[in-house]
């Protein structure tokens, strides 16, 4: 019974079993201390590398595919790939001008110009197996 209160009573028992509830301050020396001594540098220095390399290679990344993309749209799309379908567009209205020629509307004719293209094709498929 006499050392039930103790440490309620005695300042150095009260002292003895804080210093024993919390287990030595070893927690509060490893989070506050070593932790945070190291964590807070190495955090700084993680956010530098990243605002300033890591960031800067994606951001170079990013304007070099930018330049790449303008070069071959200025370049090979505009002038190579518009440049055909427009070729291609020119030879077709003229090739559609030239047909329009022979296109009469009268199906007499239309059946004429097949069996020619039949019997021509016929005469150079049959010289082309005799020979």
């Amino acid at each position: 019974g006499k050392l039930k209160g103790l440490t309620e009573r005695n300042r150095a028992a009260h002292a003895g079993y804080a210093f024993l509830e919390n287990k030595y301050y070893l927690d509060h020396l490893y989070e506050n201390v070593i932790v945070d001594g190291i964590s807070g540098p190495v955090a700084r220095a993680s956010y530098w590398v990243n605002q300033h390399v890591i960031d800067g290679v994606v951001n170079g990344a990013g304007r070099g595919a930018r330049a790449v993309g303008q070069v071959a749209y200025n370049t090979f799309d505009q002038r190579v790939v518009d440049g055909a379908v427009n070729a291609l567009a020119t030879e077709t209205g003229a090739a559609g001008e030239e047909l329009r020629k022979i296109q009469t509307g009268q199906v007499q004719r239309y059946a004429l110009l097949l069996f020619a293209s039949v019997g021509l094709l016929s005469l150079i498929l049959f010289l082309t197996n005799v020979l």
